[in-house]
């Protein structure tokens, strides 16, 4: 798709959300406001509306009351919406090209090039074979062959979730650490009828799922570090208790690595308070870098 068109669909969409529903005539009115392109024609309106179901699979429906255009309910999946954010941010950087040097990017870590190849392999159900080295692994790695499951993005990096042939069990790998990535075309495999990437991770945080049995976890913040929580969730299954000066937050969710690391992040504005497994795990990793600060 043209660049222009793109900035036009995004706009489309960001309106329809900012104002929740909107008749073709004020929608009109705004895109002369707003100065978008030449005139929207009703036309041309239905060709957008269209190109954005197709594209993005997001559906703009028309209330036969009222009508006026609104997004269905249905068109909120993380990856629609994430979609859509991306082109809009990548739009918004791309009119401000000329303040680059006041424009601060975290670095990406290289993997475009090979998630392609796993997306094709995952649709037409081919195996995919690689060399693998983790950073915890002491040799120069191993081969690996993935039947691939899904993909997540998580902390900068593109994983893939899939069965390891060899060991016969459902493993996750990180992009970045592939070599060699290769689709065995004359090979296909079966997609379990029992998995999706929404229930594989529904009791995790992060990437790594774990086999541990979900368990309820409560932490105290202070007023400030709630606020943070609040905005922006640490796992959909958060509950909030507001007290005096603090909240409890609640937390239904399996104990993994990357979850101790999360919860180390917010430092001296936490505390676990439940299970006592996960603060005894939690004090002792604090009591442990404290060795590397001895008092003066």
């Amino acid at each position: 798709m043209a660049h222009d068109l793109i900035k036009r669909y995004v706009w489309l969409v960001d309106k329809l959300r900012e104002h929740g529903s909107l008749s073709l005539k004020e929608i009109q009115d705004l895109w002369i406001k707003e100065r978008v392109g030449g005139k929207l024609t009703r036309r041309t309106f239905f060709h957008y509306r269209n190109t954005i179901e197709e594209a993005f699979d997001i559906n703009i429906e028309c209330n036969l009351t009222t009508y006026e255009y609104y997004i269905a309910e249905s068109s909120n999946s993380e990856l629609d919406n994430w979609l859509i954010d991306t082109l809009s941010v990548s739009e918004a950087l791309r009119e401000a090209s000329d303040l680059r040097e006041r424009i601060v990017m975290e670095p990406i870590i290289p993997s475009r090039e090979l998630l392609p190849p796993i997306i094709i392999a995952m649709r037409k159900l081919h195996p995919l074979q690689f060399h693998y080295r983790s950073y915890t692994a002491a040799d120069a790695g191993k081969s690996v062959k993935l039947n691939p499951y899904f993909v997540k993005y998580f902390k900068q990096v593109w994983y893939v979730i899939g069965l390891d042939t060899r060991s016969g069990k459902v493993k996750t790998y990180a992009l970045d650490r592939m070599r060699n990535l290769q689709i065995v075309e004359r090979e296909t495999f079966r997609l379990p009828k029992d998995i999706s990437a929404a229930e594989y991770f529904k009791d995790s945080f992060g990437i790594i799922r774990g086999d541990e049995t979900p368990e309820h976890i409560v932490i105290r913040a202070n007023a400030t570090q709630a606020k943070y929580l609040r905005a922006t969730p640490l796992h959909h299954s958060q509950e909030e208790r507001i007290g005096d000066g603090y909240s409890l937050f609640s937390y239904r969710m399996r104990i993994t690595y990357d979850l101790t690391q999360a919860l180390l992040s917010y430092g001296a504005n936490i505390e676990v308070l439940e299970p006592a497994s996960l603060r005894d795990a939690l004090s002792d990793i604090l009591r442990r870098a404290l060795t590397h600060y001895p008092s003066p």
